[in-house]
């Protein structure tokens, strides 16, 4: 009895279920590859992709990447097996950012798109630098950002100094539908937001960029 009891216990045990997604780390193209690696328990698998350009600081970086990811995560960015896009351009810097999650085996073997830069007809109002306090130009929106964002950056580090600073230009619907992302204002039609009334944005524009990060 102690025997068969034993064995129906070692059963259950040895079936528990590790999920296991492809694994891989690139600056560019689909990061292809074979390799597998266990997920850890309250993980799904993620394909993801983001590029962020920053003018004036030199800084430009593009992240691809194959891995598992905290299903909390996911759900933060309402990702979906198919992928989004997130897609913002506030002038001073632009992102895009592309997430996939799904929760079978290796299923994030999936195309990553490059982003899309094609016009859309779409303008709204942004800033010519990171220190401007009033934000009087235009920028045309690409892909799918369809939204103009009107907020403002707040406490942020600007070579030894503390600057607050307005954020503002075009974002795309899925960037805006992630609310839990912090306060952010997004609005529809022609520089829509070019009102002075900013509201805080709480950098979430970069915790995409950030995930890349937290894959490995």
């Amino acid at each position: 009895m102690k025997l068969l009891l034993s064995l129906c216990l070692s059963s259950l045990f040895c079936s528990v279920y590790t999920l296991k997604c492809l694994q891989c780390l690139r600056g560019s193209g689909q990061c292809s590859t074979t390799d597998s690696v266990d997920c850890d328990t309250g993980s799904v698998c993620a394909t993801l992709r983001t590029s962020i350009d920053v003018s004036g600081f030199s800084v430009a970086t593009t992240t691809v990447a194959r891995n598992c990811l905290e299903q909390s995560l996911c759900s933060l960015l309402s990702a979906n097996s198919t992928g989004v896009t997130y897609s913002t351009n506030i002038g001073v810097a632009t992102f895009v950012g592309f997430l996939a999650c799904c929760n079978k085996d290796n299923c994030n073997d999936i195309n990553i798109p490059e982003p899309d830069n094609t016009l859309n007809g779409l303008k709204c109002a942004t800033c010519k630098n990171i220190l401007d306090t009033v934000c009087n130009t235009t920028v045309s929106c690409v892909g799918n950002q369809d939204r103009c964002v009107n907020n403002t950056i707040l406490d942020l580090p600007v070579f030894g100094s503390v600057v607050s600073t307005p954020a503002k230009g075009c974002v795309s619907k899925s960037f805006c539908d992630a609310t839990t992302l912090g306060s952010i204002t997004c609005c529809s039609g022609n520089m829509c937001n070019g009102s002075k009334d900013w509201l805080r944005l709480d950098l979430s524009l970069l915790l995409l960029a950030l995930t890349a990060t937290m894959l490995y």
